[in-house]
């Protein structure tokens, strides 16, 4: 349990359900560090302890971004290339290993 499953993100995409631990799609995570004037992060993992997390739907979301004038398309990429970057690499830490 805690790790993203890439095949459920894209089949439960309408998904209303979200938990910090599993991300379901339909919520993202935001992370903000810093001033307001920073950019906000955006991730679908749990954030590191130390970061205000925020669970808000996609809809609330674009509307946020439009105000900062943010693609939520451009959002959306980042969260599944974040994924496929950390999915990529814990099997790779799996086969260091030996257990894949």
């Amino acid at each position: 349990k805690g790790e993203l499953k890439s095949q459920e993100w894209k089949q439960h995409d309408d998904s209303a359900h979200h938990t910090l631990e599993d991300c379901a799609p339909g919520y993202v995570v935001l992370e903000c560090e810093g001033k307001e004037s920073q950019p906000i992060v955006v991730t679908a993992l749990k954030a590191p302890s130390g970061n205000l997390q925020l669970m808000i739907s996609k809809a609330e979301l674009a509307s946020i971004l439009r105000r900062l004038g943010v693609s939520a398309t451009d959002v959306t990429k980042a969260v599944a290339t974040r994924e496929q970057r950390q999915q990529a690499q814990r099997e790779k830490a799996l086969q260091q290993k030996g257990e894949l």
